[in-house]
């Protein structure tokens, strides 16, 4: 139990200590209007916040009543207490952040920062108990009430992620702490001969760690190469800095613009960032805003960088490089391919459901309406034994349309088989869609995962095999085929959208995009 504990204590350590803007736009400087640009994000899991109450009280019902396990109980306690009101207050506010509202410096540390933080010092001191406190247990594994630790640190590093870009408040993980979840993560993959993705934890746990060591990379490269960071941001900052001295010597408002930004006046900047769009029927006031909030994030950026480069107490580089690439070495290396091989097998298996359920249920219903039209004798049809060697058998096309455009209520009261028909349709249907979803979403997840190899540049040899399979093309056009015999409209629209927004694997790499762009 103790190896499988050191995952836990590995994802408590990644803490998100985070350093806060002076000042940001209010929701009145609609930011967000002409970003088209993001970056890379991986597919993580969302939480659910009742599971992840539920594991919590699991575990603190699994702890002994003994003397010695009081502070354990007593520590878990306290996460408990931490996930009611302050969670809530903490979603509220990265809520308002998101819709570009404003936060007060003091609000922001209140309820984001300081919340952040103390979720993640609390699981990070009780992962540490519970690495050292087998005795507190009895029989029952507790290993899967754990995950509510790693779920709450989890839900709050990733929520500070998305609202911690150029346009976002300026939020810094540290470099220390990145340096802090490799040394857990690599403690718990040295014990670990790979993931049995069959279980649903532990393709959970795959998941959520791979996106987490990936959202770390560029504080990771930070603490490894800070003069390069430092030289790529400065780069960005005079890119940024051309632009609005363009834009200043070209709008006659610019430079009263660019007062009301350092004087963190909200109604002012909205009154000349407007007035400046009016004037010139364009977006230009709140591109300015843009650039000048960008530009704030990289001052934010740059100074943590140096900060953590000149201080004497910070991790070793050659820790923190050699614990990168031994984790990236068995996350992607090794359990990327074999992960995308499992989501391939998911997917052959769904097809065959499918295949399988249209020949049989599907092949029953269609005699039983034709039957029904042409006002045969009502019969009980059998199963056909082989339809594959029936040369009268009809194709899944011809029993998908049958069934597909009938109007179940047509054969309502007609008779008593006919009722029993359109049940059977109905049946059949609700059936047909969910067996449909299970192919598209485990094809799906497949190719998600294959786009964020490809695009965060992880897509090796190995990988790059399993993701481009002979097998996989061959599912590829059954699921063409299929969408083809109707089933397209039923697919989800999520599966569908295109990823172009995505623009570079971090921030500063969208931020250069962006600059580019402009």
């Amino acid at each position: 139990m103790t190896k499988k504990l050191l995952f836990i204590l590995g994802l408590a350590v990644f803490t998100t200590q985070t350093q806060a803007a002076d000042w940001y736009p209010s929701s009145n400087i609609t930011q967000k209007n002409s970003i088209e640009f993001e970056p890379l994000q991986c597919p993580t899991i969302g939480k659910d916040y009742s599971q992840m109450i539920g594991q919590l009280q699991s575990l603190q019902d699994s702890i002994k009543k003994d003397a010695n396990c009081g502070q354990l109980a007593k520590n878990l306690e306290n996460i408990g207490l931490l996930a009611g009101d302050r969670r809530n207050t903490f979603l509220d506010a990265v809520e308002k952040l998101r819709n570009d509202e404003n936060l007060s410096d003091s609000d922001m540390k209140k309820k984001v920062i300081d919340y952040a933080e103390d979720i993640t010092v609390a699981a990070g001191s009780l992962g540490v108990m519970l690495a050292e406190g087998d005795q507190c247990f009895g029989d029952k594994d507790p290993v899967t009430a754990l995950t509510a630790l790693s779920s709450f640190v989890n839900e709050a590093s990733t929520l500070l992620s998305g609202i911690g870009g150029p346009w976002g408040s300026a939020l810094a993980i540290t470099g220390k702490v990145s340096a802090g979840f490799l040394t857990g993560i690599s403690k718990f993959i040295e014990s670990r001969p790979g993931y049995k993705f069959y279980d649903k934890k532990d393709w959970q746990g795959y998941v959520e760690t791979l996106c987490a060591f990936h959202e770390q990379q560029e504080a990771i490269n930070a603490l490894i190469h800070p003069e390069q960071a430092i030289d790529q941001l400065n780069h960005l900052n005079q890119e940024l800095q051309k632009h609005l001295e363009l834009l200043e010597n070209k709008l006659p408002k610019s430079t009263l613009l660019i007062q009301k930004f350092k004087d963190h006046d909200n109604e002012g900047l909205r009154q000349i960032s407007s007035e400046i769009n009016t004037s010139t029927d364009s977006n230009i006031g709140i591109t300015m805003v843009q650039l000048l909030a960008a530009q704030r994030w990289l001052e934010v950026r740059m100074t943590t960088i140096i900060k953590e480069a000149d201080d004497p107490l910070a991790p070793s580089k050659y820790l923190v490089q050699k614990y990168r690439d031994e984790i990236e070495e068995f996350m992607v290396d090794r359990q990327g391919p074999a992960f995308i091989n499992f989501q391939e097998k998911e997917t052959q298996k769904a097809l065959r459901d499918l295949d399988s359920f249209v020949l049989q249920e599907g092949h029953m219903i269609y005699r039983q309406i034709r039957s029904f039209e042409l006002k045969e004798e009502p019969t009980i049809p059998q199963r056909p034994h082989n339809p594959y060697l029936n040369s009268l058998y009809p194709s899944n096309q011809e029993i998908l349309e049958k069934i597909l455009n009938v109007d179940e209520s047509e054969f309502f009261n007609k008779s008593e088989w006919g009722t029993q028909l359109a049940s059977s349709i109905i049946y059949f249907k609700r059936e047909l869609r969910q067996k449909w979803d299970a192919v598209n979403i485990t094809n799906g997840t497949k190719k998600s995962f294959c786009m964020f190899f490809e695009r965060a540049g992880y897509l090796n040899i190995q990988l790059r095999n399993s993701c481009y399979s002979s097998r996989g093309r061959k599912q590829d056009l059954q699921i063409k085929d299929w969408q083809q015999m109707g089933l397209l409209k039923f697919t989800p629209v999520y599966l569908s959208r295109s990823n172009h927004r995505f623009k570079g694997n971090t921030w500063s790499e969208t931020l250069g995009h962006w600059v580019n762009s402009l």
